[in-house]
């Protein structure tokens, strides 16, 4: 591949650009292969991967015509969309060593516009599935993967603190999305997207190696949760799904950095269903790697998302941790200014919940994250976080440090309580609340994973 026209051969799936919105069905497929034609560009017979041989700058006049409405992309789009099948089950994307620009490309429509919904964007650059039509009882994701390796995806959408900007920002590109499959990111740059990447759907396994995401608008991994293999074959009569597995995310030796919100969002969708019971990401990150979003909580995309008040909460909520450690003659906090100057940040890793702004109440989402060997935040399965959660009825905060011991809460009359790990019993918080590289904050339904300082 050497032109931006010529990537538009990966795609091969047939989704419906509008949405279903006033103007009826548009296929992508017909719109995508209308294209190709109308630019001499032969579709392979078969295509098991793609190499890049030049920098590409994608422009509109790049991008079939049907995709965009009044001058813009319609939401729930992807501009370039390959799934696998059962001839084709790999794919690979191999950069060498080039770029992919799209800072010429339009946003999508806005909120009330033609299909989209919301304020936000639900277009990607690109997506790697599997195809749907193959979900049966016996589907192994495994079978399917899609390798992205040596290359960059530059888009202009930054870290930014200008509200002014923020409606062309929520209604940016997305650089990747993927669902299904196994899928390899070796040595990828992705930089200044609204989102990094979008796993979706569970069934997926995602190994992000020797990678750099960087300087997204928003966040960098925002993990959906749902068992849509169990829905659509429970939709359908089928039997029980026989290989399921939440969503694992595996980054090795990669930098994942600097954003308008968490570095890692993971929201449950549709937690009441019965197949979503095992449903919540499981992340283990390896001891080269590093993850940091250093936030306040008032940048443009907490206020553009409506998360200040709550972002106002977690930062309030140092004084409790702080105030206790220092009974016990060790300084502790989440909070520094020494990583801006002057300005207290939280280092904001993990974020899990359901699908709201704020956290509900009652509502409890598994989820957890290790870090170099240590466990940061579990909701998964841990008998002292969900005892506390219980106790409070998730009214009072419940924090629990990397390192062990208790984890501890506010709310009753006595003050500041713990629960031990081993016997269940209700006792003081010990010195090991105050130690450890990472605290997580259990509160109102969310769990929330921060670097912790002392």
């Amino acid at each position: 591949v050497y032109t931006a026209k010529e990537l538009h051969i990966i795609t091969n799936y047939d989704a419906d650009l509008n949405g279903g919105s006033m103007e009826g069905h548009l296929s992508q497929l017909t719109a995508v292969n209308n294209f190709l034609r109308e630019n001499g560009i032969e579709r392979p017979a078969t295509l098991s991967g793609i190499v890049i041989h030049n920098n590409i700058d994608i422009n509109v006049s790049d991008i079939p015509k049907e995709y965009f409405y009044r001058g813009e992309f319609y939401d729930h789009l992807s501009v370039f969309y390959h799934v696998n099948n059962a001839s084709e089950k790999n794919f690979t994307m191999y950069g060498n060593y080039f770029s992919i620009f799209s800072y010429n490309l339009p946003c999508i429509v806005p909120n009330g516009v033609a299909n989209n919904d919301d304020a936000f964007s639900s277009s990607e650059l690109f997506r790697f599935r599997t195809n749907p039509a193959l979900y049966s009882t016996s589907f192994k994701h495994g079978d399917y993967r899609t390798d992205i390796v040596n290359m960059a995806f530059r888009d202009n959408d930054p870290n930014s603190n200008d509200q002014a900007a923020s409606e062309r920002h929520m209604r940016g590109l997305i650089c990747l999305k993927t669902s299904s499959q196994i899928v390899n990111v070796d040595n990828v740059n992705i930089d200044a997207y609204y989102l990094s990447m979008v796993p979706e759907g569970d069934n997926l396994t995602v190994n992000i190696n020797d990678s750099k995401f960087y300087n997204a608008w928003q966040g960098h991994l925002f993990i959906w949760n749902n068992n849509d293999i169990q829905e659509k074959l429970d939709q359908e009569g089928h039997a029980p799904y026989q290989y399921y597995q939440p969503i694992m995310i595996n980054i090795t030796n990669s930098l994942i950095a600097k954003c308008g919100g968490p570095v890692i969002l993971s929201q449950s969708d549709n937690r009441d269903f019965a197949c979503n019971a095992r449903s919540g990401a499981e992340i283990v990150v390896d001891e080269r790697s590093e993850l940091y979003s250093y936030v306040t909580g008032q940048e443009a995309g907490f206020v553009a998302g409506g998360q200040t008040a709550l972002a106002g909460q977690i930062l309030a909520m140092d004084q409790l941790v702080s105030g206790t450690a220092n009974a016990f003659g060790l300084p502790a906090s989440y909070l520094s200014d020494g990583k801006i100057t002057g300005v207290e940040t939280v280092n904001m890793i993990f974020v899990n919940m359901g699908t709201g702004v704020m956290g509900t109440v009652g509502e409890s989402y598994n989820g957890k994250i290790t870090i170099a060997g240590t466990v940061g935040l579990n909701m998964t399965n841990n008998p002292a976080r969900d005892a506390y959660v219980t106790a409070t009825q998730q009214k009072a905060p419940v924090f629990q440090s990397s390192s062990g011991g208790t984890c501890f809460s506010y709310g009753d009359e006595r003050g500041c309580l713990g629960i031990d790990f081993g016997t269940g019993a209700i006792t003081y918080p010990d010195p090991s609340c105050f130690t450890g590289e990472y605290i997580s904050l259990y509160y109102s339904g969310l769990g929330i994973m921060l670097e912790y300082y002392h």
